[in-house]
């Protein structure tokens, strides 16, 4: 292995010596050369990237092979630079020619094969390396320069001149090879520049591979709120769900080049539109994820649980998902036995507890009439009786921030449950002007907090709302005011689009001549706290499992977003009762949202005497999750 990797040592400087940044339109004008650099980049794509027949390697072994060739050349910026900018002079020169152009016959051709080599390989070394994935990110005048004119200009050639078919499928490919790794880093660079919208225009294309590679794109690249923008692509979706099916028969779990977990990613993606889920229906996805919830790998398990979770917030999917699923789902449910991917219960898991509601309780119902089958598990039944005593609301599975839809009806024979989704009229945070409501000739206060009182106010749309005006302590400076804003408009800025019946509706937040107000839902009630000074007594079991159970219900939905958020200060002055006895989660200024499944901070935020202990005794960096 030290040999090979002193051969590409080699190889790679000789190459870069080759394609130098500053000699790439020498280059590009002398036949001769380009030759010399297709050679070698032919080289290393058949003898160095190879393929197992070649190299003689396993499948395991090609994937490490693979990896060091691509960690490789992304430590050589240069050569990645100087391979760049051969493609910008190319479509310099090809652009409106599109190596068609009769006085540049002669080299044509050549352009033709030397950018087919240099984007086939990108192609190639972005599937096997974060690191070059990286690298090539870093290298903004490539997408800036050529993949997104390239792809704007060459729509119309594409299918019927090779040259441009090639340039465009390897572009798309490495572009989307980029963004399946899910970096941050990367993400941030090719979202700002865009360049999912040039690829839009191929979702229409004649060529169903390029169909595909485009409609795997735009998942990858778009988030959950342009969802609708996923759609008009049937042909390519019934190809990416026959891609599955024969992913999970291959040894190497791929099919035309897309491997399972890039496909199932794909997938959910794209199920997020709500035409799609019928699709992915009519497309007979069901029988496929059914044989990834039996197979005996725990990431298809996981994987399949994420799709049937999103296809069924689509209220006509749900009679089918409970045929085919829910023996299965009851197993699941029930097992003792921890999921590799998730580190827990599969009963615990955000997408088996979304299904739950969504099917209206049925899946963890069958889970305990298998159990009860089972004497070992009688531990569980016992902690489901207690847990569903009050018929408690169940948890909600992480949707997409947006309205969702009401649920059905159960059927007659059930007790009808309590949907934990908002189904309140929804609130106008449109509105221009509004004004405090009076009582004694003096502004109406609901309630305070250490930043500020909080007023009752109407609105030129003729909704009561809540407004918290921040007022300035004597102590603070405006840089400090508008600090304590900012943080507030934060969290304001999260929870705008948050749904659910637990968890007051925030609206805006505005300045007005130096002052600062939030907007939210009015609320008529009182906290847990006041509820038990009031009292002077405690409050009974039965109140205290409902309260919890209410309160679990808007933790589970936010933890089980797209994008998890953490309240980080959940205590009894938080939790707002209304007079319709709902529990409605409150004050969020120290709400965050986390891109993982941790956030760590130096700062500890909360209040003691609820803060988790681990909170409390961190001595340097404080590790938030949604356990604390």
């Amino acid at each position: 292995m030290a040999e090979k990797k002193g051969e590409l040592e080699k190889f790679y400087s000789k190459l870069e010596s080759m394609v130098a940044s500053e000699q790439a339109k020498k280059v590009i004008a002398d036949k001769d050369k380009m030759i010399d650099v297709i050679r070698a980049l032919q080289v290393l794509m058949n003898d160095h990237y190879g393929d197992m027949e070649s190299l003689q390697l396993n499948e395991p072994q090609l994937a490490k092979h693979r990896e060091q060739v691509s960690q490789l050349m992304a430590k050589r910026p240069k050569l990645l630079e100087g391979l760049s900018r051969l493609c910008v002079e190319i479509y310099k020169v090809q652009a409106d020619a599109c190596f068609c152009k009769h006085q540049l016959e002669a080299v044509n051709k050549v352009h033709s094969y030397l950018l087919y080599f240099v984007t086939g390989n990108f192609h190639n070394l972005s599937d096997s390396s974060l690191e070059f994935c990286l690298a090539l990110s870093r290298i903004e005048f490539l997408f800036n320069d050529f993949v997104k004119p390239m792809l704007s200009n060459w729509y119309e050639k594409h299918d019927s001149i090779e040259g441009c078919r090639h340039a465009v499928t390897a572009s798309i490919g490495f572009t989307y090879n980029m963004l399946y790794r899910n970096n941050p880093e990367i993400y941030k660079v090719l979202s700002g520049l865009m360049v999912a919208a040039p690829v839009i225009p191929y979702l229409q294309s004649p060529i169903l591979h390029v169909q595909t590679q485009a409609l795997v794109l735009i998942a990858f690249a778009l988030d959950e709120t342009k969802a609708s923008m996923f759609g008009s692509a049937r042909e390519a979706m019934e190809f990416l769900v026959n891609c599955l099916s024969e992913a999970l028969d291959s040894v190497k779990r791929r099919a035309e080049g897309y491997h399972v977990s890039e496909l199932t990613i794909c997938l959910n993606r794209l199920a997020l539109n709500d035409a799609n889920k019928r699709l992915f229906v009519q497309l007979r996805l069901l029988p496929v994820l059914r044989r990834m919830c039996t197979g005996d790998r725990d990431d298809d398990v996981v994987s399949a649980l994420d799709i049937l979770c999103t296809l069924s917030h689509l209220a006509e999917n749900r009679p089918l998902i409970e045929q085919q699923f829910l023996d299965i789902l009851a197993k699941l449910f029930t097992s003792s036995q921890p999921n590799s991917k998730t580190g827990g219960l599969l009963r615990n898991y955000c997408s088996m507890q979304g299904l739950d509601r969504n099917l209206g309780g049925r899946v963890s119902a069958a889970g305990v009439k298998a159990a009860q089958r089972t004497p070992e598990l009688a531990c569980f039944i016992e902690a489901f009786k207690r847990l569903h005593a009050d018929a408690a609301p169940e948890a909600v599975s992480p949707d997409p921030p947006r309205r969702p839809q009401r649920q059905p009806s159960p059927p007659p024979q059930q007790s009808p449950r309590q949907s934990p989704v908002d189904d309140a009229p929804e609130m106008d945070a449109s509105f221009t002007t509004w004004d405090f409501v009076l009582e004694d000739n003096k502004k109406k206060v609901i309630g305070s907090g250490g930043f500020g009182k909080v007023f009752q106010a109407i609105t030129d749309r003729h909704q009561f709302v809540a407004v918290k005006v921040i007022k300035p302590l004597m102590q603070m400076t405006p840089e400090a005011q508008r600090k304590i804003f900012e943080m507030e408009r934060r969290a304001l800025e999260l929870l705008s689009t948050v749904r659910h019946r637990n968890v007051v509706r925030f609206l805006r937040a505005e300045e007005q001549s130096g002052k600062y107000f939030i907007f939210c839902e009015l609320l008529s009630g009182c906290t847990i706290e006041q509820l038990m000074t009031r009292r002077g007594t405690p409050i009974d079991e039965d109140g205290i499992r409902k309260f919890i159970g209410q309160t679990c219900s808007a933790l589970s939905h936010l933890h089980g977003l797209a994008r998890p958020i953490l309240h980080r200060d959940i205590k009894s002055s938080n939790l707002m009762l209304t007079y319709s006895g709902t529990v409605k989660l409150i004050d969020f200024g120290f709400a965050r949202e986390i891109a993982t499944s941790q956030m760590v901070t130096h700062q500890q935020c909360g209040t003691p005497h609820f803060m988790a202990p681990e909170i409390l005794t961190a001595e340097d960096a404080v590790v938030y999750t949604a356990k604390t």
